[in-house]
């Protein structure tokens, strides 16, 4: 996928020098609480290497992107997909300051739209632990719908949870 410009962000592949960014970002509890336990810094370290090597269709890691603010160049967050046959599973994490401006919806659409047009698949999904009310209504506000209810499938925090899975489809009108 090649770099893109919305009104607000740039996009573009995740490059070595980001790496003081993705830290903050993982190590960012308020950023984390629905994704992830905190993770030590090899493991975060794990995850940013293997988002660095060019991504192509044939690759089975993550496309990370990173977001900028056009207007001043600040990293705002992190968005991509991977694919696995004909879906795509999309992900993006934010920092705390960036949360709440709609960006999330800018990138999704725009991530989505690139996903379809370019031809990567045929259904693009996100998976949401239950409890996370703001990015529910973000995935139907991009077009995405409700499609699954894994029970108790996810562990975090000490607890159980469910796992909402949506799914938006590439012939699918979004508003």
């Amino acid at each position: 996928m090649t770099p893109f410009i919305t009104p607000r962000l740039s996009g573009r592949q995740l490059k070595a020098d980001d790496w003081p960014f993705f830290l903050q970002l993982y190590r960012d509890r308020q950023v984390m609480r629905f994704i992830s336990d905190p993770l030590s810094e090899e493991s975060i370290r794990e995850k940013f290497n293997s988002r660095l090597p060019l991504w192509q269709c044939s690759s089975d890691h993550w496309l990370c992107l990173l977001l900028s603010e056009r207007d001043s160049g600040t990293p705002v967050g992190l968005t991509g997909f991977c694919l696995k046959e004909d879906t795509g599973e999309a992900g993006f994490i934010f920092s705390p300051q960036a949360q709440g401006k709609g960006y999330a919806a800018e990138s999704l659409n725009i991530l989505a739209e690139r996903f379809f047009s370019e031809g990567y698949g045929l259904r693009l999904c996100c998976q949401v632990t239950e409890g996370n009310e703001a990015c529910q209504r973000l995935m139907q506000r991009c077009g995405f719908r409700l499609t699954e209810r894994q029970s108790q499938s996810f562990y975090l925090a000490g607890q159980w949870h469910d796992d909402l899975h949506f799914v938006r489809y590439g012939n699918d009108v979004v508003p």
